[in-house]
């Protein structure tokens, strides 16, 4: 969808490709914007968005710290997850910070916030046994950021990870039985 007062996009979907999932396509109605590849046994990323390569990396031993990264190598941010995945903090190389919270009881529902605490990007998750796939709601105000789709990229990443981690908890646990 369109905001009509900004003429920028503000609704999106994301959804895995093919059947094993390690493709990622975000859309806008039936054009792709941006996609994300899982590489590194699914703990790392390749971006591509808004014609722009970027590389997501996990650092660090529990993986709770995350590199962004351009096409040069550059680091343009990076992410620090709370204790819990339920929360955590987007530091921008210019300084500026955007946090990440989940917005429900059953970690369905994430959003990227503003300084005030504002849901300036929502996700909603919409899986199935077959595909993962989550909608995606941006505040107007927010639309016209040059590293939205980066950022949409990185909320789709952390989603995947918190739904990985809860799958393999689930296995360990059934495996004890």
């Amino acid at each position: 969808m369109t905001d009509h007062t900004t003429g920028r996009t503000t609704e999106f979907l994301w959804q895995a490709t093919g059947i094993a999932g390690g493709t990622h396509e975000l859309r806008s109605g039936d054009q792709v914007v941006a996609t994300l590849k899982l590489t590194g046994l699914s703990r790392d990323a390749e971006v591509t968005a808004g014609g722009e390569q970027y590389t997501i990396k996990h650092q660090g031993f529990f993986g709770r710290h995350l590199l962004l990264y351009n096409a040069a190598g550059s680091e343009v941010a990076h992410f620090e997850q709370g204790w819990t995945a339920a929360h955590g903090v987007v530091q921008f190389s210019a300084g500026e910070q955007v946090g990440w919270v989940t917005t429900s009881m059953w970690h369905n529902n994430w959003a990227f916030e503003d300084t005030e605490g504002n849901h300036v990007i929502r996700f909603t998750s919409k899986n199935s046994w077959t595909k993962s796939r989550a909608e995606v709601a941006v505040d107007p105000a927010f639309a016209g950021r040059p590293d939205l789709l980066l950022l949409l990229a990185l909320g789709w990443f952390l989603i995947i990870q918190a739904q990985n981690a809860v799958t393999a908890s689930v296995a360990a646990s059934v495996a004890t039985f």
